[in-house]
């Protein structure tokens, strides 16, 4: 016996919601978006149908096709019927998303979604595709676009279906999400940026002429972000740091001296990790810079002169980012004043949840730019003197950098008084 039942996949909807399809059978049960979608006030809960009103199409529409689907669930159901044998869950399932939701064998004419995003994968990487500055992208950018296909491909072979271009929808955008953030339990910033890459791709299928315009304007992309709790360090921590001088190899010490010249020259790993005597201009470190390709000159802070004076002006190669973190880390756990918790709070699952781990365990390359900036900001060096250095293009893109505590606020005021 089978069952079929209907239901709003979001009751709060200020618009229209996504109807789900919940089909129940031989003790198994599994659950689909047909495409079909009703506002929150024209759904009659306790049935589960749409409300019956009179000379209202919309209704009637939606109640005609889920009576279809309901009819066509049921005779599927009995055609795969084999005496003395129970209907096979996964091929009921792949015959229904095949027939009801029309979901053909793709034709050649078709481009899927999938083939197209390894294609602008492709040209990202061999400089067919460039930046709006005209520059090459760097790999560091497209590492989330492959983290995103490869979710994407997970993410089909979960529904046992293949997206065309042409049939991307906002259904599918939010089907994709909640795989991303329900699913994979990924943060809100992490699926953010995924739904961000993929609404990048599409943009660019719009161009190539293989989505609409119209299409593409009526899918909202969330790509709504929060501000994160990350951590900077203080100057008696960044001090503190300085004054370890037992290393159990030369990378240790490496490593401790490239993320100094960070605290204090507000630059990126790709820059500070590669500063050489080319770049020293009259008490000044002269870069440009990795992400934004713009110039910058930084002066040299008395401790940057220091081990740039150690390593003769020409720091050492770094190991690669995961290295340099692993290490970094390890540096920081024999600092006291960062063996203490840090709560972060983040939104994952679609929950807010509290993450509390040792302060040392959450500095990482990034964390050099973090400092340099709250640290200037508290010092009281004006936000557009800190964005000449920094090389962020406004305010609001600097303040996310800013993680001045309460107490780091309360010794501002009391500076001024």
């Amino acid at each position: 016996m089978v069952s079929v039942r209907f239901s709003l996949k979001d009751k709060s909807a200020k618009s229209k919601s996504t109807i789900r399809t919940s089909v129940s059978f031989d003790g198994q049960r599994f659950v689909f978006c047909p495409g079909v979608s009703l506002s929150p006030q024209q759904w009659d809960y306790k049935r589960g149908q749409p409300k019956q009103v009179k000379d209202n199409l919309d209704t009637k529409k939606v109640t005609d096709t889920l009576k279809e689907l309901d009819l066509a669930i049921r005779k599927l159901y009995d055609e795969l019927q084999v005496p003395f044998q129970k209907v096979e869950p996964e091929i009921f399932k792949r015959r229904i998303i095949q027939q009801i939701k029309g979901k053909t064998p793709v034709k050649e004419d078709k481009v899927r979604l999938e083939d197209f995003f390894r294609e602008f994968i492709s040209d990202c990487e061999k400089g067919k595709r460039l930046t709006i500055n005209g520059t090459r992208f760097e790999d560091d950018s497209i590492k989330p676009y492959r983290t995103t296909l490869k979710h994407f491909i997970d993410f089909q072979r979960e529904n046992d279906t293949s997206v065309l271009i042409e049939d991307f929808n906002q259904d599918l955008q939010d089907d994709f999400l909640e795989y991303l953030e329900i699913t994979l339990e990924k943060s809100r910033n992490t699926s953010s940026k995924y739904i961000m890459c993929l609404m990048q791709v599409l943009k660019m299928a719009v161009s190539k002429k293989l989505m609409s315009p119209a299409d593409f304007s009526q899918i909202h992309f969330n790509t709504r972000r929060e501000e994160s709790d990350n951590i900077y360090l203080t100057e008696p921590e960044i001090s503190s740091l300085m004054e370890l001088n037992e290393f159990k190899c030369e990378q240790d010490e490496i490593v401790r001296d490239l993320f100094i010249v960070g605290c204090y020259t507000g630059l990126r790993f790709g820059n500070y990790s590669n500063i050489s005597f080319d770049n020293i201009r009259n008490g000044t470190i002269d870069v440009i810079q990795v992400k934004t390709k713009t110039k910058i000159s930084i002066p040299i802070h008395p401790s940057v002169e220091n081990i740039l004076k150690k390593y003769d002006y020409k720091l050492p190669a770094s190991p690669t980012n995961q290295e340099f973190n692993r290490t970094l880390k390890e540096l920081c756990c024999r600092i006291p004043e960062l063996d203490i918790t840090f709560s972060k709070m983040i939104t994952k699952g679609r929950r807010k949840v509290t993450i509390d781990k040792k302060k040392w365990m959450m500095v990482g390359t990034h964390t050099a730019r973090r400092s340099f900036c709250t640290n200037m900001y508290n010092k009281g060096v004006p936000i557009l003197t800190i964005m000449a250095f920094s090389g962020h293009k406004s305010e609001k893109n600097l303040k996310k950098y800013i993680k001045s505590s309460v107490e780091d606020h309360t010794k501002i005021i009391k500076g001024y008084w």
